[in-house]
């Protein structure tokens, strides 16, 4: 399969380009993977790459003068193939690989059953030469009319195997088979099967049949025309479909297999497979089945393409509204910080990614004067983790209220969250900051890991912990520690910390370590964007793959501290 190309349109001429799935910066920048010699451009302006969703994503960086898709200026939304990125005077297209993916189309969802075998074969004809391709002109036009209104590949495929199985005694079906030198599996992959009529019925004493719809294809007709790449027509005396009619058509009756290849590319072929009875009296013969489909496969494998390519934009625009409401759901519970905490100054950074993550962090203060806070990880994406926020916020701050220990607040949490049919994987930090008492009480229920700076020394709290989502929140690690003005305590999701640059590495606890370290005095608000920077200058400007949310609390000596 070709690889998806970037055109950039610019001042200088066109140039073509291969973007990077895990991201390519855009800017005036030396960083940057495609130079914009600008001045309208920012040194850094935009980033293109693929979520896990296997959509093309374009985000601007905080540009001065904005990116603009088809006309409109965005911030982070989904691309696709041809659809014009405008950056400055630049204009980039993304273009997909002529190939498509054939997985568009689904499986048939009838009770078909093929089965495979190596029964004896004569070819007849392996060559389209051999036959006049005029003859069907009439029969051609015929089913390109039942098939051309269909916006579907998979009702288009289902009606073009109608449409050829009208003959009685005929099957038709739309098999796909591996490509890549893999072998053809016993049962190959039906996209859509179809029975023509039965001239008699099934006798009655015949017993029950718990699969009627089955019928034998020959391994040595699907391979060579996988390898071939041209229709075959072989001829056998081994009836195809003894297991549908039984008594209603003689087992030893002749019949003729005609196979024609449909739609390829490096993962699967798509193939047409006919089973015909030879010398039948009823509409057409084997040979002008051949013919006919020899002229029409060439117009369906076109359309079909289209079709296919149809497919792929609807379910990437019905992905894209989910997410989208999803994101927006999300937003709604966005972390912030209130404007009096007493003797806690605190900095946060919120980054969810387009394709809905799960981080869920909160802080706020408590009737007796403590503040609260809870970062939790939602281990999974979409809709469901976003609907899961608003539950976890109520279900913790209701709690909490009532009960001064964070210990049986997350017992209580993870019992709530264990009563869910979704099951989901939830893993919580959660603390009291007591500025009378300068202490720290943290509860570590496999969530992230807290960072301490005190006396100049950082230590991890929660650190090595493998607990996973069955346990319960009395197992859960319950840390206590003192705490003096001045320091300073950091917990980031693992988006944050498992942030990879392009050799693979994480960014790490290590990472999150020394930037708390060489931090200095400056005020504690700005602790998590210097993190959340060095995070970007360890990925290279790499695509987040995960929510990232850092959290810094620190305690303050002398009068209330007001956050701006």
């Amino acid at each position: 399969m070709g690889q998806t190309s970037l055109t950039v349109f610019g001042p200088f001429g066109a140039q073509e380009l291969t973007p990077d799935p895990k991201g390519t910066l855009f800017g005036r920048s030396s960083r940057c993977q495609i130079v914009l010699e600008c001045k309208d451009v920012s040194r850094e302006h935009a980033r293109l790459s693929i979520d896990p969703f296997g959509r093309w994503i374009v985000e601007d960086l905080g540009s001065s003068n904005g990116t603009f898709l088809n006309g409109k200026r965005v911030d982070c939304c989904p691309v696709g193939p041809g659809e014009p990125i405008s950056i400055g005077s630049f204009s980039i297209i993304l273009r997909e690989p002529p190939e498509v993916e054939a997985a568009v189309v689904g499986p048939d969802e009838t009770r078909t059953n093929i089965i495979m075998e190596d029964f004896e074969t004569e070819f007849l004809y392996d060559r389209r030469t051999d036959l006049d391709a005029g003859g069907p002109a009439d029969r051609v036009a015929d089913v390109c009319r039942r098939v051309e209104g269909i916006s579907s590949a998979s009702a288009f495929c289902r009606e073009l195997c109608r449409s050829l199985a009208a003959a009685p005694k005929t099957v038709a079906a739309v098999v796909r088979l591996p490509q890549g030198g893999k072998a053809i599996p016993k049962s190959p992959e039906v996209l859509a099967c179809e029975f023509g009529p039965m001239l008699d019925p099934l006798p009655v004493d015949v017993g029950p049949y718990p699969n009627p719809l089955a019928f034998r294809v020959s391994h040595r007709v699907l391979e060579y025309v996988r390898t071939h790449g041209k229709p075959i027509m072989a001829k056998s005396i081994y009836s195809s479909d003894i297991e549908v009619t039984v008594a209603a058509i003689d087992e030893h009756s002749p019949r003729a297999t005609i196979c024609a290849p449909l739609m390829q590319n490096d993962q699967s072929l798509s193939v047409l497979y006919l089973d015909v009875p030879i010398g039948s009296p009823w509409e057409a013969s084997a040979e002008e089945l051949l013919a006919l489909v020899c002229a029409l496969t060439p117009r369906v494998s076109s359309h079909l393409a289209r079709l296919s390519g149809l497919d792929q934009i609807v379910r990437r625009q019905g992905l894209d509204q989910e997410l989208a409401l999803a994101h927006a759901i999300q937003l709604r519970f966005a972390p912030t910080t209130e404007e009096n905490l007493g003797r806690v100054s605190v900095g946060l950074v919120y980054k969810p990614v387009l394709w809905v993550g799960g981080d869920y962090c909160d802080i706020w203060s408590l009737d007796d004067g403590r503040v609260a806070f809870v970062m939790a990880e939602i281990r999974t994406t979409g809709i469901a983790a976003a609907l899961l926020m608003p539950e976890l916020r109520a279900v913790v701050r209701t709690s909490m209220r009532f009960d001064p220990h964070p210990a049986k607040v997350l017992e209580q949490v993870r019992s709530y969250i264990e009563q869910d049919e979704k099951k989901m994987a939830v893993g919580i930090t959660a603390g009291v900051l007591d500025a009378d008492s300068q202490q720290l009480e943290l509860v570590v229920a496999d969530g992230p890991v807290g960072i301490l700076e005190h006396g100049g020394k950082i230590r991890f709290l929660g650190e090595g912990r493998s607990g996973g989502p069955e346990e319960d929140a009395v197992r859960a690690e319950v840390l206590s520690r003192p705490l003096s003005p001045g320091d300073r305590f950091v917990v980031c999701s693992d988006g944050a910390v498992n942030a990879k640059g392009r050799d693979g590495a994480a960014f790490g606890l290590n990472g999150v370590a020394h930037v708390i370290m060489s931090y200095g005095t400056r005020p504690v608000r700005k602790l998590p964007h210097a993190i959340h920077e060095a995070i970007n200058m360890h990925t290279q400007a790499m695509a987040p793959q995960a929510d990232v949310t850092i959290l810094a609390v620190e305690m303050t000596p002398g009068a209330l501290v007001k956050q701006t």
